[in-house]
């Protein structure tokens, strides 16, 4: 079982090739860091979704990603990079 975190950055520009993010250093983030335990990369990716589903309805440029936090990472999740932008 792992604790996997999801994470959101503010995009602050977007370029032909590359997306510059804010990593709100020592400051509160504008979109919630959200924690699930998991054992399988299908139940992380089923909880993604549904922190990208939440994401698009902020209507804020955003970069997704998860990471693990504790423990030990499902089979198959570094391979997965579950990383999105969104609202740009």
């Amino acid at each position: 079982m792992a604790t996997i975190q999801f994470n959101a950055y503010t995009i602050t520009e977007v370029t032909p090739y590359s997306v510059v993010i804010s990593l709100h250093m020592g400051v509160d983030r504008p979109f919630p860091t959200e924690k699930i335990e998991a054992s399988k990369l299908s139940d992380v990716r089923i909880a993604f979704a549904a922190y990208v589903a939440k994401a698009k309805e902020s209507g804020m440029p955003l970069q997704l990603s998860a990471r693990v936090a504790k423990g030990r990472s499902p089979n198959g999740f570094a391979a997965a990079k579950l990383k999105e932008n969104v609202n740009i």
